[in-house]
């Protein structure tokens, strides 16, 4: 048995490294609920291709539609043929993840659950991988080398000119935070290769949203293992969400953790990725054109003043799943785990362990026991389900 406690917070001091946060808001879960479909399906749609490539061609065979019902917002996704990873020849994992063309799928804006991996500098890091998406859309090959544009003159993994980074600070920027953009700080930033080669080092940025760096996954300060090899290290595991899924992320199927991209630059045609188990390694990198890696956003918050203004809430009810150390949570109240929001890596459960029973208080809310309470909506957990001898 476990117990997961969670408290509210008496003040903004209570936000400190290792608690998580909900700020901003994205589609992530799909929309399930017959009737609430019915009603979003007879809505009328304002349709926009997304600017995903193919072959360096952009090709609008992928749509999305925002809609907002009874105070809620929604976003439709449909497409025409399955995304190829933005390679022509390569595996779908829409069609894995069991999206189909010609249907209309319908996602939930919710808020965004973010881990603080730096309370006084106000660092976050997206808990969930929120999309799936390429680092640079081109690549042109000149004299062995790779690079981002038809003049020559940066490399295909130079973040400052990434196709990733306009659309962190543009699109995403815009769609995920309206109030809140007053309390992102725009921070500058550097980013080297992690072959520690000058030549292959990005350029200088100014940024509001981005990608964290080998550096910063290999920080314990930030609470993450400081291991470099190939271990799998639970802070740094990935998860994606629904939508993410829907844009083709790619997922194991074992233990349905996946790749995310770090904004280092591997070489000149290729940047570092963690492997969705939290390993990390030097030859875990892609190309920057595959489009099936997940996308884990970071960015400086002025925590004090977006607390004091409600835009920054403690994420409620995150605990244990079937699947790892990372469930599900009400996003609407204003809780905290424990004390310290410590995960004991040595638990069976690995589930977020109070400091001490004295914690257990009037008000606290706890866990004990089970029943069966939510859907099973994945396919593929469903086609495995239905193949059982019942």
């Amino acid at each position: 048995m476990s117990i997961i406690i969670s408290t509210i917070p008496a003040s903004a001091a209570d936000i400190r490294t290792g608690a998580l946060v909900t700020f901003g808001s994205y589609p992530q879960t799909s929309v399930i609920d017959p009737f609430l479909l019915a009603k979003l399906n007879n809505l009328s749609l304002t349709w926009t291709y997304y600017d995903y490539y193919c072959d360096g061609k952009q090709e609008n065979y992928m749509k999305y539609a925002d809609v907002t019902l009874s105070g809620e917002r929604y976003r439709a996704v449909t497409f025409t043929r399955w995304d190829l990873g933005h390679y022509s020849s390569r595996q779908t994992f829409q069609k894995d993840n069991g999206y189909e063309p010609g249907k209309i799928y319908w996602f939930k804006f919710e808020p965004i659950v973010w881990r603080v991996l730096d309370a006084k500098e106000g660092l976050l890091m997206a808990e969930h991988l929120i999309d799936s998406r390429s680092f640079h859309n081109f690549i042109y090959y000149n004299d062995g080398k790779a690079y981002g544009d038809q003049n020559y003159t940066h490399y295909a993994s130079n973040w400052a000119y990434s196709s990733l980074r306009a659309w962190m600070n543009g699109d995403f920027y815009n769609t995920a935070f309206d109030a809140e953009k007053s309390y992102i700080k725009n921070t500058s930033l550097k980013t080297p290769s992690s072959y520690r080669s000058p030549e292959y080092d990005a350029d200088p940025t100014n940024d509001n949203v981005f990608m964290l760096t080998w550096d910063d996954i290999v920080n314990s300060s930030y609470g993450f293992g400081s291991q470099k090899c190939r271990e799998t290290n639970e802070s740094r595991e990935g998860r994606g969400t629904d939508y993410a899924r829907c844009q083709g992320l790619e997922v194991d199927d074992l233990r349905d953790f996946s790749y995310w991209r770090l904004r280092t630059p591997h070489d000149c045609s290729s940047t570092n990725n963690v492997h969705g188990s939290g390993c990390v390694d030097e030859c875990f990198y892609f190309g920057p054109t595959r489009a099936t890696v997940g996308i884990r956003p970071a960015l400086y918050v002025n925590l004090q003043s977006a607390f004091s203004q409600s835009l920054i809430k403690f994420a409620y009810g995150w605990g244990v799943s079937s699947n790892g150390p990372f469930g599900t949570y009400n996003r609407s109240d204003n809780t905290v785990y424990g004390k310290d929001n410590d995960i004991d890596a040595n638990a069976s459960d690995k589930s977020i362990i109070p400091a001490s029973d004295a914690d257990i208080r009037t008000g606290t809310l706890v866990s004990f026991g089970s029943y069966p309470q939510t859907s099973v909506i994945d396919p593929s957990l469903l086609a495995k389900l239905n193949s059982m001898s019942l």
